[in-house]
């Protein structure tokens, strides 16, 4: 009987290997931890024409584009740490709209924000945690009852503002 059986085996096996050890997901950085990246994800809303649930889509893309139905834009942002090994973590970094009248952000603080583009123009929203910035363009038209928005990525600043760096191709002594 335990002969027919061994396959059942190689199932449990192959299940207990497939479980993760441990979520990295939602860890705060400990002491010991350090961070070396902010990434700023955005939510994709919808994926299929059937609109099946199909779990939350985050992508982390330098030009991301979309378009709803109406005068309005209503988007979902996230922020996380990555340390070396691209390991996720909980901040709560500032959010900050150059144009509050444009684009709206709620919380201000916090690493889940809701975006809402409210009129055409283009605007842009600062993401700081600690030592690291990341600025998002906003570009929005209303075209035909629907509003397209496109939000494009800048790169990562691991110094504070005030640092002081060489230019390119010039040596410091």
């Amino acid at each position: 009987m335990g002969a027919k059986r061994w396959w059942c085996w190689f199932i449990v096996l192959g299940l207990f290997l497939a479980l993760p050890l441990g979520s990295a997901w939602g860890k705060s950085p400990d002491s010991g931890v350090t961070i070396t990246a902010l990434q700023v994800e955005l939510k994709v809303q919808s994926i299929t024409k059937e609109n099946f649930y199909m779990g939350e889509v985050w992508v982390s893309p330098a030009k991301f584009t979309d378009i709803q139905n109406g005068k309005h834009y209503v988007g979902y942002a996230r922020a996380i740490g990555l340390d070396v090994f691209r390991v996720e973590y909980d901040l709560s970094p500032t959010w900050y709209s150059s144009d509050p009248t444009m684009v709206r952000v709620a919380p201000r603080a916090g690493h889940r924000v809701k975006l809402t583009v409210v009129k055409e123009g283009e605007s842009f929203v600062m993401v700081t945690a600690g030592a690291f910035s990341k600025r998002l363009d906003i570009k929005s038209t209303l075209r035909g009852g629907a509003m397209y928005v496109e939000i494009s990525q800048g790169l990562s600043d691991p110094k504070p503002a005030g640092a002081a760096r060489p230019k390119p191709g010039r040596t410091t002594r």
